[in-house]
């Protein structure tokens, strides 16, 4: 049974200093985050260490096996998300989605109590979807003119 109180562990993994990145902007915007860690694949970073810093970082969370946990990667198919693909394969009960962003993060971060990693990893698809935007076609046609600059 899934504890209703448990916060669900949340790992962003990438490339350089993004996921450290993305943390501190998330947490600027919805305050210190518990159960959340950041792991970072360097330019020479052998990515079966890559997994095993995956793999310690979800251990120091504690990840309950009914719940699983959420890996959110930076690029699909990148080093950072096959790495994390490796730990998925020997650790079913966790999740991975590629693609990570803020609005995918927010999303995720502000109702993650009382989930399981399946959940909220359809919480992640759906918000990195709708958190992409063309500002200014939608600014133009509101003004009621066109978004091409080649007038």
């Amino acid at each position: 049974m899934i504890d209703e109180d448990a916060v669900l562990p949340v790992l962003f993994v990438g490339h350089a200093e993004l996921p450290d990145g993305v943390r501190s902007a998330v947490e600027m915007i919805l305050g210190p985050q518990e159960r959340l860690a950041t792991v970072q694949l360097g330019p020479a970073a052998d990515p079966a260490a890559v997994s095993q810093q995956i793999g310690q970082a979800l251990d120091e969370m504690q990840v309950d096996v009914e719940a699983g946990a959420l890996i959110l990667a930076d690029l699909p198919g990148g080093s950072p998300s096959n790495a994390a693909a490796a730990v998925f394969l020997e650790r079913r009960h966790v999740r991975l989605v590629a693609g990570l962003s803020l609005p995918m993060e927010l999303e995720v971060l502000a109702d993650r109590q009382g989930r399981t990693a399946a959940d909220l990893a359809e919480v992640a698809v759906g918000a990195g979807q709708l958190g992409v935007a063309d500002v200014s076609a939608a600014l133009a046609q509101a003004a009621g003119g066109s978004s091409d600059s080649g007038s």
